[in-house]
């Protein structure tokens, strides 16, 4: 159900923004998204980050998804949208991370009053954390991931490394080096 809401809601802005709004779903095109990194280990206490990335995309106008973590050992402390959809000077209107339940979020985004989407790859989200407590083999996972093109239409992708990525919080870990952003 939230779902369905959370692609109305985009809709609605898609509709808002001037775009012709046609029901159904652009061609396959090798289109990925999701975290890039698989898996990291981080100290009890860091704060840390994820990036959620679209790779080969065509079109690309917005997104939407469900962030789940487990809350007894990570929290979720900010939440910063990407440059890809912006990155050729287009506004963009960012929704916030929604609360669903303490452990599960939404979040999207979409360009504004463009008459065509990005194309290639880039940076969607990115995801701040800061690890709780010492456990290993939690996910960070990205569900129902929605990529839309100018005209609301689905686009196909595949999800990087299933849409998660594995945390593991050690007390004595080496701190944990972010890549750059």
């Amino acid at each position: 159900m939230q779902t369905k809401v959370s692609l109305l809601i985009l809709l609605l802005l898609a509709v808002i923004a001037g775009i012709t709004v046609n029901i159904g779903s652009s061609a396959a095109t090798g289109t990925k998204a999701g975290f890039e990194t698989s898996d990291v280990t981080v100290q009890t206490g860091q704060t840390f980050y994820l990036t959620m990335v679209v790779n080969d995309v065509n079109d690309f106008y917005a997104w939407q998804c469900d962030i789940e973590y487990d809350g007894d050992y990570l929290e979720l402390t900010n939440v910063v949208e990407g440059p890809f959809l912006s990155s050729d000077g287009a506004q963009t209107y960012f929704v916030s991370p929604a609360v669903m339940t303490e452990e599960k979020q939404w979040a999207a985004s979409t360009r504004l009053a463009q008459d065509e989407g990005m194309t290639g790859s880039g940076d969607v989200v990115t995801l701040f954390f800061q690890a709780l407590e010492e456990t290993s083999g939690k996910s960070i996972r990205l569900r129902n991931i929605e990529l839309l093109d100018r005209n609301a239409r689905d686009i196909d992708r595949d999800l990087l490394n299933s849409g998660r990525c594995i945390i593991t919080i050690e007390e004595d870990a080496p701190l944990y080096i972010q890549p750059d952003m």
